[in-house]
């Protein structure tokens, strides 16, 4: 799909809802710093913003950052970005301004190499923050932090005013067909974020357990449910069966790359390029 620079295209109009964010600072919620400013917006042959087109300032250089993975702040003229640090964005490889190296297989490419970055952390950036969480000394070590079911953490803890506890929650496939329940949440104690979904399959899924990496999900709290945009019933239900913790690296891997190879003809159903992440609700 044909991607256009806003600032080529001198008869866009905003969709409501929407409105330009070029030149608004830019900031990372990890680490609080200003890593640059907003130049520009890419939008695909529809006029949706698919991408930022952030200037790292100092560095002389830009990147492009997939618009749902970033959030807005109107009142205060600037894109915060939940769970990449500094050091995080800087990895990303450079856009140069040519359009010609926009193709699907670069997207894809350039959506990999954000799955690697966030890896060393989280599979995909979440959401669900969990309010003042313990550390227990029964955590099994995953990575960066420690991974715990939700109902193993003690002292009342809880997912953070506004978020939304999807467990007991239906999940939808790409389709809106209903694939399972979210029996449990996963959490990374050194993140304070939920980083898996536990989701219990259906009967065509023979009431197996599998993980949904939380970045992947879009929750409706008015409807109660969870969205797994994309992947069709047959993928949800062909992930890898999660058996508990602690989880093998092999198996992240596996759930992982289910994850990104999913929906490639479909590209821009997944989250990280939706606008409604981005821009605020009213």
């Amino acid at each position: 799909m044909p991607l256009i620079p806003l600032s080529q295209d001198l008869a866009y109009r905003f969709a409501l809802g929407t409105f330009d964010v070029r030149g608004w600072r830019v900031e990372t919620a990890v680490d609080n710093e200003r890593v640059g400013n907003v130049d520009d917006l890419l939008v695909d042959e529809g006029g949706r913003p698919r991408y930022l087109d952030i200037d790292l300032g100092g560095l002389r250089k830009h990147v492009l950052l997939p618009i749902g993975q970033a959030r807005v702040d109107a009142d205060a003229e600037v894109v915060r970005l939940p769970d990449l640090s500094k050091d995080q964005l800087e990895r990303i490889p450079a856009y140069t301004h040519d359009l010609a190296t926009l193709t699907r297989d670069y997207e894809i490419g350039l959506s990999r190499v954000y799955d690697g970055v966030y890896r060393g952390a989280a599979p995909e950036p979440g959401g669900l923050e969990v309010l003042n969480p313990p550390v227990p000394s029964s955590a099994p070590s995953a990575g960066a932090g420690r991974l715990v079911e939700m109902q193993d953490l003690e002292g009342g803890y809880r997912i953070a005013e506004g978020d939304g506890d999807p467990r007991g929650w239906d999940v939808l496939e790409s389709h809106g067909e209903k694939v399972g329940e979210v029996d449990e949440l996963l959490v990374d104690t050194a993140l304070e974020k939920v980083r898996y979904l536990d989701c219990r399959l259906g009967e065509r899924g023979r009431g197996r357990h599998v993980l949904i990496p939380v970045g992947y999900a879009r929750l409706d709290p008015e409807q109660q449910n969870v969205m797994v945009d994309l992947l069709s019933g047959s993928e949800v239900e062909g992930l890898p069966t999660y058996e508990g913790l602690p989880l093998d690296p092999g198996y992240e891997q596996e759930l992982l790359a289910a994850f990104s190879t999913g929906g490639t003809d479909d590209l821009y159903r997944a989250p990280r390029y939706s606008p409604e992440r981005f821009y605020p609700t009213s």
